[in-house]
This record gives C-alpha cells, sequence and structure tokens, in this order.
C-alpha cells in the first residue's frame, strides 16, 4: 500500500512540473498578428491591421511560420519558416530562432497579447494579438 501511495505521489508530481514549465509554450501557440512595432533610434511607433504580419507557432515541429503581406512593414523576420525554441532562465524567457543564440528575442509578456522585444538590434519591441 505504501508502494502504491508513493507512486502515485511520484507521479502527480512530475505531471504537475511538466505541466507548469510548459504552461508558456502551451500559450505560445497558434497564429499571433502584429498590432504594434516600437523603439529603435528613430523611436518608431506603429499600429498594424490584423492579418497585415502573422506569426504562428507549431507545437508539433517547433517551427514559426512568418507571412508579412508587405516585406517593409515587418518585424526582425521575413516571411518564412523558422525553427524555434524557448529558454526559461527563471526570471526571462528568451525566444530563440533557428538555434541561433544572436537571433533570439525576450519574450516579454505572454497572456492574450504577446510582447516581444528585440534587445539586440535599438530595442524594438512588437505587440501581437490572437
Amino acid at each position: 500500500m505504501k508502494k502504491t501511495l508513493l507512486l502515485i505521489i511520484t507521479i502527480a508530481t512530475i505531471i504537475s512540473c511538466s505541466n507548469e514549465s510548459s504552461n508558456v509554450e502551451q500559450s505560445l501557440y497558434g497564429t499571433w498578428n502584429l498590432i504594434n512595432k516600437q523603439g529603435g533610434m528613430a523611436t518608431i511607433n506603429e499600429d498594424y491591421s490584423e492579418g497585415e504580419v502573422k506569426w504562428s507557432f507549431n507545437k508539433f515541429n517547433s517551427n514559426l511560420t512568418v507571412v508579412n503581406k508587405d516585406e517593409n512593414r515587418r518585424f526582425k523576420l521575413v516571411s518564412g519558416t523558422y525553427s524555434y525554441s524557448l529558454d526559461n532562465d527563471g526570471s526571462t524567457q528568451i525566444l530563440y530562432l533557428d538555434d541561433d543564440v544572436y537571433n533570439r528575442l525576450v519574450v516579454v509578456s505572454l497572456n492574450e497579447r504577446l510582447v516581444i522585444s528585440d534587445d539586440q538590434i535599438h530595442g524594438f519591441s512588437a505587440e501581437f494579438k490572437k
């Protein structure tokens, strides 16, 4: 009986820890529409129409598909498919693209809106909505 109880507690602990760490990725999955881009040396503040720039995170193959209706009004990435990974160091969530340490974005907020910051190129940030 003690072994069974210990086994149940162990399994429950593993499942709860797995769910907690994957909550961020679960909410990242799906299609996000860019609604605003701001920052840079020229202090840009641009609003976007729904569907003008879309980022779709696929949970099955860890691919990000980017669709820009106008390549001149994009955020960081040209249209295409990129691999991604999400790293959480406890206080900051980093989104790596194509396994490149220099091609990274800081996830500032991830709730009903996704706010990311490109901390390597003049401090641009972008806000997306599902």
